[in-house]
């Protein structure tokens, strides 16, 4: 697979700059082509209260403080945009910029079919919706992978790899999508927990995979710290000094994961580094 489109999506906080900023520096790395997107989220979405008894004039100001609150987001969004795109030396005509209306997972799910790859920022703050709907609408509707990206992102990464390797069809999906990103990496590490139950080739079977794309991988057995596979994949990012972790995403559903918890809402909730999953 090859990644020629990329989807930004922008959501009008301060958590933007980073996900753009990594948006370009992956463009530039792989020649893509860059498409932002900023969704003006439903006003309506964000007044629970509009059938509360509220007067006319009360209503009426209500929507304007909304209209005024989308207009600094979409003002936000465009700088963010701008910003990253003349820190990465491109001109007017390098990039894409629109903005699209309704609910905004709907749209990002929808849109990021089209696409090759999708990048949201982990602290991103829509209207009317939270990140974390907005991340599993790219993940489950698009059928593409999602790069997530924390405010602290370094600059540029790619250059060592963490793969969080389970065994399963999401992590399998994942590396797949990596493989333009690995291709370029000094250092490529599959970590696994070595006493998992999980069924499906090995840590070995896939760096021999990766062997096969030109790319050297080293397998790494590594355990829960403190009952946590998330925390025990973090720690080994930062052993290994990775700037970029691959994982796959929602192994369960993700409905058990917000009950019960699970690893992807865990990496999701404390990212550290950038994190490119598929689901």
């Amino acid at each position: 697979m090859s990644i020629k489109r990329i989807l930004l999506v922008l959501s009008g906080s301060p958590a933007d700059l980073a996900a753009a900023r990594a948006a370009f520096s992956t463009a530039k790395h792989l020649d893509a082509r860059l498409e932002a997107l900023h969704v003006e989220g439903e006003i309506a979405n964000g007044l629970p209260y509009i059938e509360q008894g509220l007067s006319e004039g009360a209503l009426t100001r209500e929507f304007t403080r909304a209209r005024e609150a989308q207009e600094r987001a979409a003002g936000t969004a465009r700088e963010a945009f701008e910003t990253a795109r003349l820190e990465a030396g491109l001109g007017d005509g390098a990039a894409l910029w629109r903005t699209e209306r309704g609910r905004v997972a709907d749209v990002v799910g929808s849109e990021g079919r089209v696409y090759d790859l999708t990048v949201i920022a982990a602290g991103a703050q829509f209207i009317g919706a939270s990140a974390a709907d907005v991340i599993a609408a790219a993940l489950f509707e698009t059928g593409r992978p999602v790069l997530v990206v924390p405010d602290a992102a370094p600059a540029v990464f790619g250059r060592r790899v963490l793969i969080g390797w389970n065994r399963g069809t999401p992590a399998a999906r994942a590396v797949a999508a990596a493989l333009p990103l690995l291709a370029g990496a000094e250092a490529v590490v599959v970590a696994y927990i070595g006493t998992g139950a999980k069924t499906g080739p090995g840590p070995e079977a896939i760096c021999r995979n990766l062997e096969a794309h030109g790319i050297e991988a080293v397998p790494r057995a590594i355990g829960a710290v403190d009952g946590s596979v998330a925390e025990g994949l973090r720690q080994a990012a930062r052993e290994v000094a990775a700037d970029l972790m691959v994982t796959g995403a929602y192994s369960h559903s993700r409905i058990r994961e917000m009950v019960l918890g699970g690893v992807t809402s865990e990496m999701l909730a404390h990212t550290e580094l950038p994190l490119l999953m598929s689901h």
